[in-house]
């Protein structure tokens, strides 16, 4: 892989996360060499914006949670948990 090669893989990586997601992400992308291979990787990092989602999915259909090393449609009740979370507040201190 050349290095326009890796420098267009890390661009077309970080402008679909970025253009895909709500909130914005915006990732950390380096390049490691791994057995004499050059490797792409992407780091996300935990952000406070709770819930993130696929834009053209919605908030609801677009929610994805990890699982035991398993990447799972998260089902309504979780995304509203993220909801409140994303505003720093729980169920408990809903109005009622």
């Amino acid at each position: 892989m050349t290095a326009e090669e890796i420098f267009a893989g890390e661009s077309e990586n970080t402008n679909a996360i970025f253009d895909s997601c709500e909130p914005k992400i915006t990732p950390n992308i380096a390049v490691q060499e791994i057995d004499g291979k050059a490797i792409i990787v992407v780091e996300i990092i935990s952000g406070m914006q709770r819930p993130y989602y696929i834009k053209s999915q919605g908030i609801m259909e677009g929610t994805y949670i990890r699982v035991a090393g398993t990447t799972r449609h998260a089902e309504r009740y979780r995304v509203q948990e993220l909801i409140m979370e994303g505003t720093n507040r729980s169920f408990d201190q809903m109005e009622r």
